[in-house]
């Protein structure tokens, strides 16, 4: 079957374009050749032509005259059947220039064939465009180009793993550090000193490229957004001195390391307080994602800030602002909670041992207000950190110490603050399930039983003195002019029905056989403390569900759960009222899940299958189905306890 004639006459112009590269692009032609190239799948002898086009187009962009556009969309068509092996041997830095802007994407696309090490490997051995492909990703102006580099680099290092016996001595064993795209980025001192002449902020460095402040402070950030993508994959990488002239040519000293720079270095944050909110971003980030553990409550990311009294700078925003910086106190406050939060909930126990009482002493403080307070204004910095805590560092030192011991116990539900409901709702649910493996590196399958253990000793001592929650919760959810309370409220509601609690101590036999000494550590001691409370209070019921049942409960959310639609109400999806009607069918389906898993647990009783009746029918009618008077009370007598 011969070529299709839109592919010869492409053929002839491009002919046409390189003996005279002013004659004018056919921009029909090429669109025509794009739809067919889309739409058929190539015979061998077609694919041939297509190979000899692509390299015909390829050829002429240097040369190239005209607006590109289309241009370089046919070549990536072209391109689509074609493998790596087959463009491996094309010169591709010329058209990642920064000044060759339209061609860029279509480079990258080019290069993102390279998807085995073999391909990588013939990379590395490619300085020039490896090198254009860092620039590229630091200065890009557009942000699709300059994502994709990353991308791509970050694909190369991990295709790129050690040969065998590549180890370097004193450094931990891992697959990377020494591959060929590893020697070639960090090794290279051409390519390595870009990070620096780039992404410093100090006078009077050289420079390689000039930029303006706010394009340094663009490629500053994208550095900080790689680089623990990096540290995952070899953490001694980003400590090690590659090369000593280039770090003491950008004002460190011999033996810093490409981590050094970017976090303590590279950002002159006093000057620049978003970049300084970007700074803490990336600390976060580094203790998020580099969780390889040097102990078992210690991450060789946590260690590092440590030791650089960066961890202690990246809490002192929220533990102690300086009243007389009043952009400090706006802008870095939040980005110092999110560091708490998250450092409090991937690294429970350090936290336990060594920032509890600082930090729960403060939010005691500041979460103590009154009710105008919360209706006006909400502490969403102490919420989050509060609902990131370890569960069991929240519980009091015995159960009548709640009220004044427990900054809990301050977060209020009769007030009309979504903030406060969501934080009650992460931490009465209990951690997220599955329940982890043994090995776990964020959350040992002890310490998620005793976890969920604390949630509902927690809920519980909380109820007890709040005992108006479901009415509170109803309420808000009722009130469609506040939908975020509303909201907030059914997401409560929700969180205790498919609560993951769990009871790890038998009897209160066992519970007293555990001892704490003055010498216990704080975890112990709060592990004790729940413990005991389970063990003392096992006539309570072991899940959320059974909770809601509790008659007292039950007679005040049913005729909620089952009630009509407001009368003169329009029912369309965008309204708010639909939505929250479909949230709180979302409700009946979350209880009729529980409902199932008690009955398959616990077996049938004729209360629990009136009810699981009666949910079917509700869910087979879906959220804008009406039901007649009495319902609610019916639900009601069909639970008799």
């Amino acid at each position: 079957m011969p070529p299709s004639p839109v592919l010869q006459q492409l053929q002839t112009h491009l002919q046409q374009l390189q003996t005279d590269p002013s004659t004018k692009l056919d921009i029909k032609l090429l669109q025509q050749c794009e739809i067919y190239v889309a739409s058929v799948s190539p015979t061998e002898e077609e694919l041939q032509l297509w190979k000899s086009l692509f390299f015909q187009a390829i050829q002429l962009l240097s040369s190239f005259q005209q607006d590109p556009s289309s241009f370089s969309s046919l070549i990536m068509k072209l391109s689509a059947p074609l493998e790596f092996d087959h463009i491996k041997m094309l010169d591709l830095a010329l058209a990642m220039d920064l000044s060759a802007g339209p061609f860029h994407l279509m480079v990258l696309g080019l290069l993102e064939k390279a998807t085995a090490p073999a391909h990588v490997e013939l990379l590395a051995g490619m300085p020039e465009l490896l090198s254009a492909l860092v620039k590229l990703w630091l200065c890009a102006e557009d942000t699709s180009v300059a994502l994709k580099s990353s991308n791509l680099l970050l694909n190369f290092l991990r295709l790129s793993k050690n040969p065998p016996g590549s180890k370097i001595a004193d450094a931990p064993l891992t697959a990377y550090g020494q591959g060929p795209v590893w020697k070639r980025i960090f090794g290279d001192r051409d390519v390595f000193r870009l990070f620096f002449s780039i992404c410093s902020s100090r006078e009077n460095v050289p420079r390689e490229i000039d930029l303006t402040k706010h394009q340094r402070t663009v490629a500053q950030a994208r550095l900080m957004d790689w680089l623990p993508q990096v540290g995952v994959l070899d953490w001694d990488t980003l400590l090690r001195c590659h090369h000593v002239d280039v770090v003491t040519d950008y004002g460190l000293e011999t033996g810093d390391g490409l981590l050094k720079f970017v976090a303590e270095d590279m950002v002159n944050y006093e000057d620049d307080i978003l970049m300084h909110i970007s700074l803490i971003d990336f600390y976060t980030t580094l203790i998020s994602t580099v969780t390889r553990r040097t102990t078992a409550d210690l991450s060789v990311s946590l260690q590092y800030l440590i030791s650089r009294r960066l961890h202690h700078r990246a809490m002192s925003y929220w533990m102690d602002p300086n009243p007389d910086d009043h952009l400090q106190g706006i802008y870095l406050t939040g980005p110092s909670a999110s560091y708490i939060s998250l450092y409090a909930s991937t690294y429970p126990e350090h936290f336990e041992v060594s920032m509890l009482s600082e930090i729960h002493a403060r939010l005691h403080q500041r979460l103590d207000v009154g009710p105008g307070v919360w209706i006006r204004s909400s502490p969403v910095n102490e919420l989050r950190i509060l609902s990131s805590l370890p569960r069991t560092s929240i519980f009091p030192s015995h159960p009548g110490a709640f009220m004044t011991e427990s900054a809990l116990a301050l977060v209020p539900t009769l007030q009309t603050n979504p903030d406060a409901l969501n934080a009650l709702a992460t931490i009465f649910h209990g951690p997220t399930e599955p329940r982890p493996a043994v090995t776990d590196m964020i959350m040992s399958s002890d310490r998620w039983d005793i976890e969920a253990e604390a949630a509902a000793g927690l809920f519980w001592l909380y109820y007890s003195t709040h005992p108006s929650l479901f009415k509170d919760l109803v309420r808000h959810a009722d009130i469609a002019a506040l939908p975020q309370t509303a909201f907030a409220a059914i997401n409560l509601l929700r969180a205790i029905i498919t609560a993951t609690w769990t009871r790890t101590t038998p009897d209160a036999t066992s519970a007293s056989s555990v001892t704490v000494t003055a010498s216990s550590s704080a975890a112990a001691q709060a592990h004790v403390r729940v413990v005991t409370f389970t063990a003392a209070n096992r006539d309570k019921p072991e899940s959320g569900l059974e909770t809601l049942l509790l008659l007292q409960n039950w007679q005040v959310v049913a005729p909620y759960l089952f009630k009509n639609k407001p009368v003169g109400h329009v029912m369309d999806e965008e309204s708010t009222v639909y939505k929250l009607s479909v949230a709180r069918h979302g409700l009946i389906v979350a209880i009729k899940d529980q409902l199932e898993l008690l009955m398959k647990e616990h077996g049938h009783n004729p209360e629990w299958d009136s009810l699981h009746t009666i949910l079917l029918q509700k869910l087979t009618a879906g959220p804008r189905e009406e039901w007649g008077p009495g319902v609610g009370e019916k639900l009601i007598a069909t639970i008799g306890h």
